[in-house]
């Protein structure tokens, strides 16, 4: 195991781990990688796609939340009709400083190709930034 450390950053700082087990151990573990973010607030938020080159990769994304809330249920549940095993792995909140948090999800894609858009049509009326990371097995 490995000690973890996050420097404070001054605001808006939260974190979590998520392993990821069964992934290629030599080069990157990742197949591809893209972020997007939503400068207007509003209700809905997304993880952008991707092109996987790649078969059965694990799709993870995280969207942000710039809200002061420590709920962990702010993001309705999100849709991703491209994956398969597609599972909302779960969110986190924080009101510490001027708040904010995510939510993570999860899919597999079989045939290398478009990941589509993991979107949540109810979401906090906040702005968002969001990653979209596709591991290799």
């Amino acid at each position: 195991s490995r000690a973890v450390t996050i420097n404070d950053s001054g605001d808006h700082q939260l974190a979590t781990v998520m392993v990821i087990r069964g992934c290629t151990t030599t080069g990157d573990p990742w197949d591809i990688t893209a972020t997007g973010a939503k400068v207007v607030a509003s209700t809905t938020a997304s993880a952008p796609a991707a092109t996987t080159t790649v078969s059965n990769t694990l799709v993870v994304s995280v969207v942000s939340r710039a809200d002061d809330s420590s709920s962990t249920l702010s993001f309705g549940t999100p849709t991703n009709s491209v994956l398969t095993s597609f599972t909302d792995r779960g969110e986190g909140g924080t009101t510490s400083g001027n708040g904010g948090g995510f939510v993570i999800t999860s899919g597999v894609k079989q045939i290398p190709g478009d990941t589509g858009v993991t979107s949540f049509a109810t979401a906090p009326n906040t702005t968002n930034a969001a990653i979209t990371i596709a591991f290799k097995p």
